[in-house]
């Protein structure tokens, strides 16, 4: 009874997969706007930083590899520039009777390879919905740093020089897609895609108190991206 169990599964799985090779592969390029902001989560007693949204290019190669008619897994492979910039204030405390504020602003560029198995459902005949899990590893990034001087309680002496705020990334963001895609024709399709970042992609350093270098502040990544993708 079991190995005829097993040979009936063997059967399904072989007719299935015989099934699947009836509808064609279909290959394609994407490329859009990643519009991107960052999610902060501070230590206790530390405020948040606040966050503006950034701009960036993603483009690459597409696949739809079909199950049946109404569901199939589209992977994808694509170069992603995402950015975003974030403020916070500080105090930098003197030995005797001196105390600076400041404010600072951090500007990041991140370019990702990403990785999207998507899985697509066909809801109508020109407009399917996407859900799967996205990995990006970061190969390259840009950080801009700049700080003012807001306030002293001794105007009396000089500012010291003090060195630049600290942002430390991280290599790899795993999160999850969502979007829709509207079917324009056969071979061109709008897409509309929801990424939200599961891991920390970097840490602010020094956020509060110059002289306390322990990390405060975690960021994580949200992106939106429109895009267009071409069938062949």
């Amino acid at each position: 009874m079991k190995k005829q169990f097993i040979f009936l599964i063997t059967i399904f799985i072989c007719f299935n997969l015989k099934s699947q090779n009836l509808l064609p592969n279909k290959y394609g390029l994407k490329i859009g706007a990643n519009i991107s902001n960052l999610v902060t989560n501070s230590d206790e007693g530390v405020k948040n930083p606040s966050t503006s949204l950034g701009f960036g290019f993603a483009g690459g190669f597409y696949m739809q590899i079909p199950i049946n008619n109404n569901i199939s897994i589209n992977p994808e492979i694509l170069y992603s520039q995402k950015s975003s910039s974030f403020e916070y204030d500080y105090v930098y405390d003197y030995d005797i009777n001196q105390r600076d504020y400041y404010t600072s602003k951090s500007s990041i560029t991140l370019s990702y390879v990403e990785f999207n198995p998507n899985f697509s459902y066909l809801a109508t005949y020109n407009l399917s919905l996407n859900v799967g899990p996205s990995i990006h590893y970061l190969i390259s990034s840009k950080h801009e740093y700049e700080q003012t001087l807001t306030d002293r309680i001794d105007e009396t002496t000089s500012p010291e020089v003090l060195t630049d705020g600290v942002y430390d990334e991280q290599s790899l963001d795993i999160g999850l897609n969502a979007g829709i895609s509207y079917y324009l024709n056969e071979n061109f399709i709008l897409n509309t895609t929801i990424y939200s970042g599961f891991m920390k992609i970097g840490e602010v350093l020094r956020p509060i108190d110059i002289q306390n270098d322990e990390p405060t502040t975690n960021l994580k990544l949200s992106n939106i991206r429109v895009s267009f993708s071409y069938l062949f």
